[in-house]
């Protein structure tokens, strides 16, 4: 029984993932179509050499479960983390090696907070955030 319940989470999870790709918003004008846009500073995405993927769960700005993508890749010896949402980098850090590095994340696909803007379409503009310090341990 286990294993049926995997196996329709498995293709309902696959079905979101296309359903998503389909109405997915096309890249920006001012790439050539097909390129992914990535943050200033880093290299082409085609160059890019992938190590790790996972689908994850992320909620909206409203609340609503978005479905995305945690791809790690290696770029040149650098260890890249990208969340891709439909067929666009939604957040990228730059080096998963350095905690104090701030993270990239495109304005129009994520909103403050960190969740994914209601609505939202890639538009290679990127902005830094400093990751949130851990808490403090009080034990």
């Amino acid at each position: 029984m286990r294993r049926l319940v995997l196996d329709a989470a498995l293709v309902l999870g696959m079905l979101a993932l296309a359903v998503a790709l389909a109405f997915a918003a096309p890249p920006p004008a001012e790439l050539p179509r097909g390129a992914v846009c990535v943050p200033p500073g880093l290299p082409p995405f085609s160059t890019w050499q992938p190590t790790y993927a996972a689908s994850v769960l992320l909620l909206d700005s409203l609340g609503r479960p978005v479905l995305a993508s945690d791809v790690r890749y290696s770029v040149g010896a650098r260890p890249v983390r990208a969340i891709w949402v439909g067929q666009s980098i939604a957040a990228l850090d730059p080096d998963t090696t350095n905690p104090d590095e701030p993270m990239w994340y495109d304005t129009g696909l994520m909103a403050e907070g960190g969740k994914q803007a209601s609505g939202a379409a890639a538009t290679c503009r990127w902005e830094r955030v400093k990751p949130s310090p851990p808490p403090e341990d009080k034990t």
